[in-house]
């Protein structure tokens, strides 16, 4: 094998290992995204930019099951929607990675209120 072809070889290598390494790490953001209140696998798709199908995968390898639903925690959305907005205010993010972020705030505000409208009244009051 010419020194070329195996330089090239070796770096194809290498390339594939750090895209496994960023793979996995962006799969750990998604089960941090889900316990964080973000129980939405399109929207996590969206954010991540993982398939619906490896989404499913990943967050079953980290012992969650997308499938079973609890009720919201609007304590939990609350955070994760200030992490939100505080993260497409750093002056590090391209702007495409600030527009995701922008665009994912009405949505979260819309689950968050529609979580809000589902809730009975005695749980209303109580979160006064």
């Amino acid at each position: 094998m010419s020194e070329h072809r195996q330089k090239l070889t070796s770096r194809a290598e290498e390339l594939r290992n750090q895209r496994a390494s960023v793979t996995d790490q962006i799969k750990n953001v998604a089960a941090e995204l889900w316990r964080d209140g973000l129980e939405n696998v399109r929207e996590l798709g969206r954010l991540t930019g993982l398939s619906r199908t490896t989404l499913y995968a990943a967050l079953r390898e980290r012992g969650i099951e997308p499938t079973a639903r609890v009720a919201p925690d609007l304590g939990r959305m609350e955070q994760h929607l200030a992490s939100i907005r505080a993260q497409a205010a750093d002056a590090n993010l391209t702007s495409e990675q600030r527009e995701r972020l922008q665009q994912a705030i009405p949505k979260i505000e819309a689950q968050i209120a529609e979580t809000r409208a589902a809730q009975p009244p005695a749980d209303r009051d109580d979160e006064k």
